[in-house]
């Protein structure tokens, strides 16, 4: 016969093995409590737990907790406690610290282990670290407490901090240690009052440095930088650097810097454990003492301890220097550095970016011009090696270097600088760019209103800041006409105290005054285009007729270039309030052409000078404009064609790639262009192309040529020559087997044009 015992609280409702209701059912069991693995009691389970409570911690010597011992012991049951207190010694002075450590060895264990420190004394908690490891492998708990009371008792709590139903484990004990060490923070006490920093001069800079650590739980340091009377401009600079560790500190590094009137004006924190700290700025001064914080980072929503580390020593280095850069104070529009310009005429200056949220603004004011005299501004900005009399301040983790600059011109109101383009002329239109849109109408919402002419944005795309550098169109004006120039750090949060150069010259631009009357820009007066014999096609002969011209301003539309391989001169985000100087030409058929069938060849070719160093400064785009001379409106002028079906304009310019021609979408394909090697690098339009005038743009007796740049990689001045010419219809080309193909015949079929059909027909294919 047997008794039936009642089952332990902790399995009372739960699915046990059979092999452990077995034993628990025969009494052989005492300790029935981890019913999810029956295993851990096969050896009878650990030892009763002999420190329960605090008041067994303070009077049964097996919990006294011995300095320089390590303990272990068990999370036994639901709920279990375990105290142990620690006796400090006589021999304590200031800088004694206690650091007691606690954790799981093995792989795994269901405890998330939590770790309280008190005052013996009064049962004040010092601190409160819990392992919330989950699912991964138990972490050490490690406290560094300052406890300098001699004699003096220290109680530590353990117990499972679990979310939900409490854990333990009778197969895994936790080890639990405890040491007295020296601090090897000098500086403590300096929470409250921060230790002062001694300034000496070091070539004309107030240096000084100290060091610390972080060597305990939630601990804080203070330094005190106290800046003298001066004349002049004054910039500080604070650096705060240390080295990383394995395993890592258990904190990130984080410091605010306080300016004397206690506002904080610079703060930091390390991104990860696995970063070495590296945190610094450098702001304007004023006379009074500045306060730098450095303490581990807490986030608003966080409320846990913050450990502290023995190893981790971090250095704090402060610069009090001249602002020596010649053309401050320039840091808003109203206080600009301003320079007058001559025709022609240039100005260099020398700058720095020598603090944070230094904004370097110039102005500069062109003379008056004549009606029908255009002018250009060609701009330069160049990074030199001089000055940088601290490292560049450190950028947020994965942020990147973002200088910027801005040329503007000053708008009489916002509602004319967002809507009329001739006030300000809007780049983003071209493109459809939202970004370029709303940087454009923001600016104009400023005061004063500011027109965005142009922008040069830092990209990883262009080293030394290569992008950096634009021509601008400048209209007639009467009177004297100012641009502004600013150099800046678009996040405010960096400087380099490194020169950098900013180039400005104001250019006559003869070619594009040669295209103005009434002081407007108009289309070139008209050309006859030229009619050539078959023979030659598709090569223009000599005689053709040519369109010459120089296209100096804008950065001009991407084609070949790819940005990411740092190709040409514009980066990502670069922007130009008119994207390129456009050259437009009407050309006109000659009389005569009124037999049908009308449709006509057309042979084009050009090319753009080249450099002294055999590279183009651009290639070229022709956007075409045909006359429909079939419209019902053809006898009041020219009606375009309309593409807007389409969703483009309709624009040559070179590829190497082989296509599929209009009359061939089913191939073979082949090159629509040829290109010559540098340095003559003559574009021609291939006779696969077809190139033609359909019937009705030949009755419409004209059309226009827009010329404009693409792909541009320099500034510097060249002229493009365009030669054109029409001939007999259809030619002739290689079918790249040997042979040759026909473009499509017209065929006398009662059609609309004049009887005709097919041929040159491939707008309305």
């Amino acid at each position: 016969m047997f008794v039936l015992r009642s089952l332990p609280r902790g399995l009372r409702g739960r699915a046990l093995p059979l092999r452990l209701v077995a034993v628990c059912i025969a009494g052989l069991l005492t300790n029935c409590k981890n019913g999810s693995d029956p295993g851990q009691n096969d050896a009878g389970g650990p030892p009763v737990n002999n420190c329960p409570t605090q008041d067994a911690a303070l009077n049964n010597p097996q919990c006294q907790l011995t300095l320089g011992q390590t303990v272990t012991d068990y999370i036994r049951s639901p709920n279990d406690q375990v105290w142990y207190s620690i006796q400090m010694p006589a021999t304590v002075d200031p800088r004694t610290l206690v650091q007691v450590t606690a954790g799981y060895g093995a792989p795994s264990s269901p405890v998330n282990l939590g770790v309280n420190l008190l005052n013996g004394a009064t049962g004040a908690s010092l601190g409160r670290l819990v392992d919330n490891h989950l699912q991964g492998a138990p972490r050490p708990i490690s406290f560094i407490i300052r406890y300098a009371v001699a004699n003096g008792r220290l109680l530590v709590f353990l117990s499972d901090q679990s979310t939900g139903r409490p854990n333990f484990d009778v197969r895994n004990p936790f080890s639990l240690s405890a040491q007295a060490v020296i601090d090897p923070d000098p500086n403590h006490p300096n929470d409250v009052v921060p230790t002062p920093i001694t300034l000496t001069s070091q070539g004309g800079i107030q240096s000084g440095a100290n060091f610390g650590y972080l060597s305990t739980t939630n601990e804080v340091d203070k330094f005190s930088v106290a800046v003298a009377p001066f004349s002049g401009r004054k910039i500080i600079y604070v650096h705060v650097a240390a080295n990383t560790y394995n395993p890592p500190v258990p904190y990130l590094l984080n410091y605010r810097v306080l300016d004397p009137n206690g506002t904080i004006i610079a703060e930091d924190h390390v991104a990860n454990e696995f970063l070495a700290p590296n945190m610094a700025t450098a702001r304007l001064s004023m006379v009074g003492t500045y306060t730098v914080v450095i303490q581990g980072y807490r986030p608003a929503d966080a409320t846990a301890d913050i450990p502290g580390d023995l190893r981790a020593r971090f250095d704090l280095d402060v610069k009090i220097m001249d602002d020596v850069d010649p053309n401050e104070p320039n840091d808003s529009i109203d206080r600009a550095r301003v320079t007058g310009l001559t025709l022609p005429g240039n100005a260099t200056l020398v700058g720095r970016l020598s603090y944070v949220s230094d904004n370097d603004w110039y102005a500069f004011d062109l003379p008056g011009t004549g009606i029908n005299t255009p002018t250009v501004i060609h701009y330069r900005l160049t990074p030199l090696s001089t000055g940088g009399r601290f490292p560049p301040i450190p950028k947020p983790f994965l942020q990147a270097l973002a200088r910027e600059v801005r040329v503007f011109t000053q708008a009489p109101d916002a509602t004319s600088c967002r809507t009329d383009a001739t006030v300000c002329p809007k780049g983003y239109e071209t493109y459809n760019d939202p970004w370029a849109r709303l940087s454009v109408e923001t600016f104009c919402q400023s005061s004063p209103p500011l027109c965005l002419q142009s922008s040069r944005d830092e990209s990883l795309n262009y080293a030394n800041l290569k992008n950096f550098e634009g021509v601008l169109h400048v209209p007639p004006h009467a009177s004297t006409l100012r641009y502004f120039v600013v150099v800046r750090d678009a996040q405010d949060n960096w400087a380099d105290d490194k020169d950098y150069q900013l180039f400005v010259e104001l250019l006559n631009d003869n070619d594009e005054a040669s295209f103005y009357v009434g002081g407007i820009k108009q289309t070139a007066p008209p050309i006859t285009l030229f009619q050539a014999p078959a023979a030659g096609f598709p090569t223009p002969p000599p005689l053709a007729t040519a369109l010459q011209g120089t296209l100096s301003y804008g950065y001009g539309r991407w084609s070949l270039n790819r940005v990411q391989n740092g190709d040409g001169l514009r980066a990502e985000q670069d922007y130009d309030a008119i994207i390129s100087d456009t050259d437009r030409y009407e050309l006109d058929f000659p009389g005569g052409l009124t037999t049908p069938p009308l449709d006509r060849s057309w042979e084009l070719q050009w090319r753009v000078d080249p450099q002294s160093s055999g590279a183009s400064s651009y290639d070229l785009s022709l956007e075409l404009q045909f006359c429909d001379g079939d419209s019902p409106d053809a006898g009041s002028g020219c009606v375009v064609v309309d593409r807007s079906s389409r969703g483009a304009k309709l624009a040559l310019s070179y590829t190497p790639a082989s296509i599929a021609a209009w009359h061939n979408p089913g191939g073979p394909y082949q090159r629509a262009f040829d290109r010559g090697t540098p340095p003559d690098q003559t574009v021609l339009a291939r006779a696969y192309g077809c190139f033609c005038f359909e019937p009705r743009f030949v009755r419409g007796g004209k059309f226009f040529v827009n010329v404009s740049a693409v792909d541009r990689n320099s500034y510097v001045p060249t002229r493009y020559h365009v030669l054109t010419a029409f001939t007999d219809y259809p030619q002739s080309y290689p079918d790249g087997g040997g042979g040759m193909v026909s473009c499509p015949v017209p065929v006398a079929d009662g059609g609309m044009d004049g009887g005709w059909g097919g041929g040159c027909q491939f707008t309305r294919q």
